[in-house]
């Protein structure tokens, strides 16, 4: 299941069956990178083999995509061109996410490229393949990766061309050896960075299994000969008059007639029996057998086996000749010594790395001779070669490594850096100028550096980083919060006083419902010696300076004012009622959270007993908030949103630009110097990801609030009469024709669900309240 707050991944270019090697790239990513995201990471896999991956094991967290080849290659490039046309005109074009490929490449935050090789020349078929792969991600404007693969050469003119304008758009290639990244930089590319293949750390987060023993091994005494026959290396063979069966043939019964060697012959890339292709290795493994006619010396393994099952296997021989790239992969990372016949430079490049690239043996060498001499060689030379392979190897994987956590830290940025554009818009300056040029003249963007502090927020987490900063560095000895709790035996709402970071962090998620935090606040600076940060509402604000004013002693325990921004409160009996129609009873809450998640997020009720609820907060208790039910009637009046008696206050940043983020980012503006000077001393600690923006954007991010504060509240006092309310006019704003059409639809709703119609109300379906709120919001965002 795919939460709220999921990373949502694609991956192309490799499948769980058919070729092995592509499936150990492909797994290796889902096992490292779910080791280093956590439970939040999600993979959509698109597959060209969508039935057979579906018959497999696959991870949890994991979505096979169908996308066979028919469909990837002809329809998903067109399909995400007109995707890219209907957003260049501003037209619909979500209606296309119900193509499966499509949507799992627009939801993700990036798409993976494990291609082990693309782009090369003379593979004229495989181009469409490695077009279809890369294109769509780049129209749909996803960010592109390809992970360490062979690319080139490219010396033919359509292969050129076509790496040319793809390659350039990747975030960035990773260069699976010298040879590419020579390619790549006749190109002029600088996107590159080289790793080692993803392969050599498939176990590191994933042991062997313990499967051999259950498989049909070779007999006898003898050193045991592993070999892995490809047909792609068979299909170039034949190209140059050669036979690979016969060569193979002949190279192992010599070695089985004339020193005992025991032969092991395993297909490392596999579809069933009757499927010819490139990827299945089956024929050839079983004419290699019938070639050295069997024998309890001689086996052949073509089970479906997964990666590391292949590779559990490869740790029994004791030399491996691996005609499958990521088969000598495999015997390279379980110190098996490998002789490697090569059609590509692929196999060169990473032997070299160890210095055994003398054991490589290219297709004008490849002879049942020259295999034999390479052989014995290396048997007299295994332990030499098995302690370069030791030595080698950390490195290697540190480099495979490396190009996960550059995934890891790409998603973790979340794209705070400056060249993120965010438009003020005409319409928020005019606001601005307005109403808050006085106030406040600098805002900031941004989220707590901390993962654990976000993960449990309502917004970006940056209240709590700073609350803790201030406890930490002593600029104050407590904090004044609130929290939700069921110590009564239902849900309810305390205020409190936290000396710690485990106690802030118990309050660090919004609270919708009405109750006197104000006073419970006078009273725990009545009943403590200390300086505290307090945080509080807007309204809250002006009553709590209002008294402290008038109580200087009061008035020097409050060290530090923090405001959050508020639309409105709300009373609490919708939350009440809400959570009664959707069968949650008082008692059972354990644990409950307004809302959470990215965006608009989810409201979380943890049961006693075990189990969740999870409610889209848009459809659920924010529909009803945002319909106004229940709102306190002071709020209908209410100028103040951005905490003008607070010393800095924060907000959500609701800007389009910052919908699809991974991370959900708060905004604050420093009202006083003191506030910014905490803002100052919470940026250099590192606790927390900040960057100035245009105090305009503050007020775009919140412009329907805004504008409820100022035209609303004066269109609502206009017609207020007219529902038996008298709301008092704030300030000399005037009412606009539009202001009184949402007033109006305001105070019809605000009323309904004070009637008898509520309880009908209440259990309406989430999309019999949508129309009107839509309409409402509509004439009230003008």
């Amino acid at each position: 299941m795919i939460r709220a707050d999921s990373i949502e991944i694609a991956i192309i270019g490799g499948t769980f069956a058919g070729n092995k090697g592509a499936a150990g790239m492909l797994e290796s990513t889902i096992f490292n990178l779910d080791k280093m995201l956590g439970e939040k990471a999600f993979f959509h896999v698109l597959s060209v083999y969508p039935s057979r991956d579906s018959r497999k094991g696959i991870p949890a967290r994991c979505r096979i995509v169908p996308a066979p080849p028919l469909r990837l290659i002809l329809i998903l490039p067109v399909l995400s061109l007109i995707y890219a046309l209907l957003g260049k005109l501003r037209l619909p074009r979500r209606f296309l996410h119900s193509f499966a490929p499509l949507g799992a490449i627009a939801r993700s935050e990036i798409v993976l490229d494990v291609s082990g090789i693309s782009y090369v020349d003379g593979r004229l078929a495989t181009l469409a393949y490695n077009l279809a792969c890369n294109l769509p991600a780049i129209l749909l404007g996803t960010k592109l990766i390809k992970l360490s693969q062979a690319i080139g050469p490219l010396e033919g003119k359509l292969n050129r061309f076509a790496a040319e304008r793809i390659l350039k758009r990747c975030q960035r290639i990773f260069t699976r050896g010298d040879r590419t990244t020579q390619h790549l930089e006749k190109l002029g590319l600088k996107n590159l960075a080289p790793a080692a293949d993803l392969a050599f750390i498939l176990n590191d987060n994933h042991p062997l299994p313990d499967t051999v023993a259950a498989l049909d091994l070779p007999s006898g005494t003898g050193p045991v000969i592993g070999v892995s026959p490809s047909q792609v290396l068979d299909n170039y063979c034949r190209e140059r008059g050669k036979d690979l069966t016969s060569i193979l043939a002949r190279y192992l019964a010599d070695f089985r007639d004339k020193g005992g060697a025991r032969i092991l012959i395993i297909a490392h890339s596999l579809l069933e029996p009757a499927k010819r292709s490139r990827n299945n290795d089956y024929h050839i493994c079983k004419n290699l057998h019938q070639a050295l006619g069997g024998g309890p010396d001689v086996s052949l393994i073509v089970e479906d086996l997964n990666p590391s099952e292949l590779r559990a296997v490869i740790s029994r021989c004791d030399i491996y000749l691996a005609c499958r790239f990521h088969s000598m992969i495999s015997a390279l990372c379980v110190n098996v010594p490998c002789l490697v016949p090569a059609w590509s430079h692929k196999y060169r490049e990473v032997m070299a790395v160890l210095g055994l690239d003398n054991y490589v043996i290219d297709l004008e060498g490849l002879t049942s001779e020259n295999l034999t001499s390479s052989t014995r060689e290396i048997l007299a030379k295994a332990d030499e070669i098995r302690s370069r392979m030791e030595q080698g190897l950390p490195a290697i994987k540190d480099s495979a490594r490396s190009q996960l956590i550059y995934v890891r830290d790409l998603l973790d940025k979340g794209m705070i850096s400056g060249d993120l554009p965010l438009r003020t818009g005409k319409r928020a300056q005019k606001l601005y100028d307005l109403f808050y040029r006085d106030l406040f003249d600098r805002a900031f963007l941004g989220y707590s550096s901390d993962p654990s502090i976000r993960e449990g927020a309502a917004s970006g987490g940056l209240v709590s980083s700073l609350l803790i900063d201030q406890l930490e560095k002593g600029k104050v000895d407590g904090v004044i919060a609130c929290r939700t709790g069921t110590e009564s035996g239902r849900l309810d709402f305390y205020t409190v006083t936290c000396n710690g970071s485990n106690e802030v962090l118990d309050c660090r998620t919004s609270i919708y419902s009405d109750f006197d935090h104000a006073g419970r606040i006078l009273d725990i600076l009545r009943e403590n010696d200390k300086v505290f940060a307090v945080v509080a509402l807007p309204c809250q604000w002006s009553m709590l300076n209002n008294y402290l004013d008038k109580n200087p002693a009061l008035k020097k325990r409050v060290g530090l004012k923090i405001g959050l921004w508020c639309g409105h409160a709300t009373d609490r009996r919708l939350i009440d009622d809400f959570l009664s129609c959707r069968g949650v009873e008082p008692g059972d809450i354990e644990e409950f959270h307004y809302r959470k998640g990215l965006w608009r997020g989810e409201t979380v009720i943890k049961l006693r007993g075990g189990g969740e609820k999870r409610i889209s907060f848009r459809k659920g208790y924010g529909l009803l908030q945002n319909l106004y039910a229940d709102c306190k009637k002071r709020c209908f009046s209410c100028p103040d949103h951005f905490g003008r008696g607070s010393d800095l206050s924060f907000g959500d940043a609701w800007l389009s630009e910052l919908k699809s983020k991974r991370i959900k980012y708060s905004m604050a503006v420093p009202l006083t110097a003191r506030g910014g000077e905490s803002l100052r001393d919470l940026a250099g600690s590192g606790r927390a990801i900040l960057r100035e923006i245009s105090p305009v954007l503050a007020v775009r991010a919140q412009k329907r609030a805004v504008i409820w504060h100022t035209y609303g509240s004066a269109g609502r006092s206009t017609i207020g009469g007219l529902f038996g309310l008298k709301i008092p006019r704030r300030g000399r704003v005037r009412a606009r024709w539009n202001d009184l059409l949402s007033a109006f639809l305001i105070l019809v709703a605000w009323k309904a669900f004070s009637g008898p119609l509520r309880p009908l109300l209440m259990r309406l379906p989430w999309p019999a309240h949508y129309p009107w709120m839509l309409v409402q919001k509509f004439f009230l965002n003008f």
